[in-house]
């Protein structure tokens, strides 16, 4: 399996990702989220995904811890720590995590960037990630995330905000 790192690589992938993201939408009953989306790229490094999202007209930041010099041009991309996320309350209504939230490959604070990610999100908002290996979401349930989907095989889970 290639790196998760190399998966958002292109737009090709970026466009890939984003079209599996709308399939677990449809499948889970919140398509509608994607009306007037409002998209987080949480972890989002170079910003391919903003650059495939800009050119479908869907409005999206991204966040990285260190913003890197290759960023593809004309996207938004803000250095900062996903504990401390420098957006409004119930900014978002799609957070996309790819990779981000991995422990076995980055330190993190999964209880802190879920209660920054669940401040910057709408109620009825989601959290979308991919990973190796998924967050415990019996501690995601416990914050007052509802799980729509932990799927192993894929590496996908969907988090609610409630």
């Amino acid at each position: 399996m290639r790196d998760l790192e190399d998966l958002t690589s292109t737009l090709s992938e970026a466009e890939m990702n984003w079209a599996r993201l709308i399939s677990v939408l449809e499948g889970t009953g919140k398509r509608s989220l994607l009306d007037f989306p409002r998209v987080l790229d949480l972890g989002c490094r170079r910003g391919v995904l903003l650059k495939y999202l800009a050119s479908i007209d869907v409005q999206a930041v991204g966040v990285d811890v260190s913003v890197s010099a290759d960023v593809v041009p004309d996207v938004d991309v803000v250095t900062a720590n996903a504990v401390s996320l420098p957006f409004e309350d119930s900014e978002f209504n799609i957070v996309y995590s790819f990779g981000l939230l991995d422990p076995t490959m980055y330190e993190f604070d999964f209880i802190r960037i879920l209660g920054e990610v669940s401040r910057v999100t709408m109620k009825g908002g989601v959290f979308y990630i991919v990973q190796r290996k998924h967050p415990d979401v019996k501690l995601a349930t416990s914050l007052g995330w509802n799980v729509l989907l932990a799927n192993d095989g894929d590496f996908i889970s969907l988090l609610e905000r409630s």
